[in-house]
């Protein structure tokens, strides 16, 4: 009988062991799970009669280093004369802001709007503490810095 708990010691070692390392690289890989956060911001209809809705995914890597974000920019109807815009800004934990994307629907109010996908540079800035999305309608007729509505919302990781 001593004998057959003696064999059986190693294997439960082994067992305890194999169960340890794959606890610990599930763990890892949860913490590296990269967030996503999905935004969803319109102009509004308060200067102009149209409006543009901005909407996409914006998601965290590199331990939050670094964003991508993706999505789409639409102007909509009635048409004002105004395009659709987006400005999307991630601001670094060090103070640091750049910008990751800035496209525009200019093709009018009753197209499909543009797709967009941009990442953000890496910087020895730090961690990006939040993503500011901003969309506002622009003239470009009359003026590129003419803007009519413009909403912004912030999306923290």
């Amino acid at each position: 009988m001593r004998c057959a708990r003696q064999g059986a010691t190693p294997f439960r070692r082994l067992g305890i062991a194999a169960l340890t390392v794959l606890l610990f690289v599930a763990a890892a890989a949860t913490a590296e799970a990269a967030p996503v956060k999905n935004f969803d911001v319109f102009a509004g209809k308060v200067e102009t009669r149209g409006d543009a809705h901005g909407y996409g995914y914006i998601k965290w890597f590199d331990r939050g280093r670094r964003v991508t974000v993706a999505g789409r920019i639409n102007d909509l109807c009635p048409g004002d004369g105004h395009s659709g815009q987006v400005w999307i800004l991630a601001n670094y934990s060090r103070g640091y802001q750049r910008v990751v994307a800035y496209p525009k629907d200019s093709a009018g109010c009753e197209g499909r709007g543009k797709k967009f996908k941009n990442t953000s540079p890496s910087l020895a800035a730090g961690k990006i503490t939040y993503v500011r999305v901003c969309v506002w309608e622009v003239d470009q007729d009359a003026d590129p810095d003419s803007r009519g509505d413009q909403t912004c919302k912030n999306y923290r990781r």
